[in-house]
């Protein structure tokens, strides 16, 4: 395979200060390629867009735990009884972490639920005109969105690394 020409032409794009985000995109997708794997593309900007949002249990109750918010969570899943084996999990969460059983741990939760637990919190994140996220402000021009807004444009990967770490690049809307 043609690894090495693919990722020296993936470095010389992502160190160009002008590659474009769709140029970005293209060139890692290339890498990926190059590199043996088979990509399932999504079109450039899907995340954006709100159609493909996913987001795993472990990473809800992670924000919602560091902020004091996992009982709503239950709350919202005790409300549909399509939702009620997720507030049993929830019960015997430390048992879950503790076996590390995956299949509960990374269950893709249904957006709707996802929103509504999200909804009833107070938490908000801070985007800056550079296109990064914040769980706190930076500055006084950052732009301060509810957290389920934020879970809609960039998804659940981005929300639960900007509450982890502190701050995570995310595209411009």
């Amino acid at each position: 395979m043609g690894s090495k020409p693919a990722l020296a032409d993936f470095e010389i794009l992502i160190r160009r200060s002008r590659a474009s985000p769709r140029q970005q995109w293209d060139a890692a997708i290339k890498l990926w390629e190059s590199l043996g794997y088979k990509v399932k593309q999504a079109p450039f900007g899907l995340a954006l867009s709100g159609a493909e949002l996913s987001m795993k249990l472990w990473q809800l109750v992670s924000i919602m735990r560091e902020n004091d918010k996992v009982e709503a969570i239950k709350t919202v899943a005790l409300s549909k009884p399509q939702w009620q084996e997720f507030a049993a999990w929830l019960e015997t969460w430390q048992a879950l972490v503790d076996g590390q059983d995956r299949t509960k741990l990374d269950y893709l939760l249904p957006d709707d639920l996802v929103l509504s637990a999200l909804a009833r919190t107070d938490l908000v994140c801070f985007v800056s005109n550079a296109g990064v996220m914040r769980s706190r402000r930076s500055s006084p021009d950052d732009a301060s969105i509810p957290v389920a807004e934020a879970y809609r444009r960039y998804g659940g990967d981005a929300l639960e690394e900007t509450f982890e770490y502190g701050s995570i690049a995310v595209p411009s809307v």
